[in-house]
């Protein structure tokens, strides 16, 4: 036997309004954030709109995610803190906060959280970012030296260089 069905076929094929989309709103903010938050992370700030990535922050706030908003900022500071030097960091860091203005003046007073340059300050003085970032350093020196010695090696054995003459000499001096 069939049951009645409460619903009206109207109603199922109804034009539903803009807001009771939020929650698919809110990700598509949220991603549209984090794509733009980690392009000024890897040194593309000339390539984002400050004002896009504002205003997803500030809906993300007024949607009750601030907490989502901070905890993304707070993991790309975190991982900032190991691989860049100091001056990089805190530019990166001063402008995070400029585009979670709205949160860090809102959302962190409301819960009573530490703001994100003291998390910043602290991530950063962190005794194995420290470490880390060291060891980051030497990698991009073994690097280095690894294209210089080869280019070294090439300008030694031009003609007339110097590796070509000790190849020579050592080549005339094995054949007498």
């Amino acid at each position: 036997m069939l049951r009645s069905i409460d619903v009206s076929p109207n109603e199922i094929h109804k034009v539903r309004h803009l807001e009771s989309n939020q929650g698919l709103r809110a990700v598509v903010q949220y991603n549209r954030l984090r794509r733009g938050l980690r392009a000024i992370a890897d040194g593309y700030s000339a390539h984002v709109k400050y004002a896009d990535c504002y205003f997803d922050a500030y809906q993300l706030v007024l949607w009750g995610r601030g907490d989502d908003v901070r905890a993304l900022v707070v993991d790309l500071v975190a991982k900032l803190s190991l691989a860049r030097v100091e001056e990089f960091y805190y530019e990166r860091c001063q402008e995070f906060e400029n585009i979670i203005m709205y949160c860090e003046r809102t959302y962190t007073i409301k819960h009573s959280l530490e703001p994100i340059k003291l998390i910043a300050r602290q991530l950063y003085d962190r005794p194995v970012a420290a470490r880390w970032r060291k060891v980051r350093l030497c990698a991009l020196w073994h690097r280095k030296f690894r294209e210089w010695f080869l280019l070294y090696e090439h300008a030694r054995f031009v003609p007339d260089g110097p590796g070509a003459a000790a190849a020579q000499a050592e080549f005339y001096a094995l054949s007498s």
